[in-house]
């Protein structure tokens, strides 16, 4: 596999990991009807959920570079 493949392919695969996480904002309204939430507890989702990936992602990267993959 050539070094530009396989730059494209992590790139798309970075994009299409990153649309999982940054999709809620724009699902929220349909959500909120969809499970009944107030506000409020459409507030709390969000935050845990952006709070858990800005502690988790430093973490996890560091150990994505750590590991040699056979």
């Amino acid at each position: 596999m050539s070094p530009r493949t396989l730059v494209i392919i992590v790139c798309l695969a970075q994009v299409l990991v990153q649309v999982g996480a940054f999709v809620w904002p724009a699902l929220l309204p349909e959500m909120i009807e969809l499970w009944g939430l107030s506000n409020s507890e459409a507030g709390w989702i969000t935050a845990m959920f952006y709070g858990a990936y800005i502690v988790l992602v430093p973490i996890l990267v560091t150990l994505t570079d750590r590991i040699i993959c056979l």
